[in-house]
């Protein structure tokens, strides 16, 4: 293809003089063309389905290549249209130039657009990338005020429990000394069925010694009684 812009050189070289303002940037843009397109060419032998991507993260990636083929077409248009008007034999090299100079201008322009084009949607692909992310952390902070929220009830009933527990430990406490409590007393009720036990044994002890001394004396009784007796019929028989 490189081939094709060859002849531009030729032409602009019998069309121009050497002073002519226009001239170095024709030869430019003839150079840059004829650059191009053998990079196109290589680029294209190497990848020959091109570098058009579907995905927009690869074409993010391999945006700077995409632009360079971009260019590299547009300079291939510019080109073969500037050989055209160049080419063209009306006899009047005025009006040839141009619409030389105007293909040139229309190339520019383009490229500008194309350059305003792809950072427009270079802002936009990374503002997505930024609402992404922005998204992404949204739903993250969510995520984590779900846990610190599910962490607060954690240990809002670990409190609780806590709670429970202490007055779990106090009812115990209570319980045990209420249990002391009714220790102390049966040790007191038997203190005192032992103290009643002793004085019924003392009055037991008593009573039988009253016992024996009505026994004796009901004993002396009789035997006085027996004496009298005697004692009154002896009497009578003297």
């Amino acid at each position: 293809m490189s081939s094709a812009i060859a002849p531009v050189r030729s032409l602009l070289a019998r069309l121009l003089k050497d002073d002519d303002p226009l001239l170095p940037i024709l030869l430019e843009t003839v150079a840059t063309a004829d650059e191009n397109l053998n990079r196109l060419v290589q680029m294209n032998a190497t990848n020959p389905e091109g570098t058009q991507v579907a995905k927009v993260g690869e074409l993010y990636e391999k945006s700077n290549a995409v632009n360079v083929q971009r260019e590299n077409l547009e300079l291939v248009r510019a080109a073969r249209e500037i050989l055209k008007e160049l080419s063209a034999d009306d006899g009047n090299a005025d009006e040839m130039l141009a619409r030389a100079h105007k293909a040139i201008e229309r190339h520019r322009n383009f490229s500008e657009a194309q350059v305003k084009e792809f950072k427009d949607y270079d802002r936009a692909y990374m503002m997505g990338r930024t609402n992404i992310a922005r998204e992404k952390g949204l739903k993250l902070t969510e995520k984590q005020t779900e846990i610190a929220a599910a962490t607060l009830d954690l240990t809002t009933i670990q409190i609780e429990l806590t709670r429970a527990q202490v007055k779990f430990a106090d009812l115990s406490v209570q319980l045990q000394q209420k249990s002391l409590e009714m220790q102390n007393q049966a040790l007191l009720i038997q203190q005192q069925q032992k103290e009643i036990a002793d004085n019924q044994r003392i009055i037991a002890q008593r009573n039988l010694g009253f016992t024996r001394l009505a026994f004796i004396a009901s004993v002396i009784a009789v035997i006085l009684h027996t004496i009298i007796g005697i004692c009154t019929v002896y009497y009578r028989a003297t």
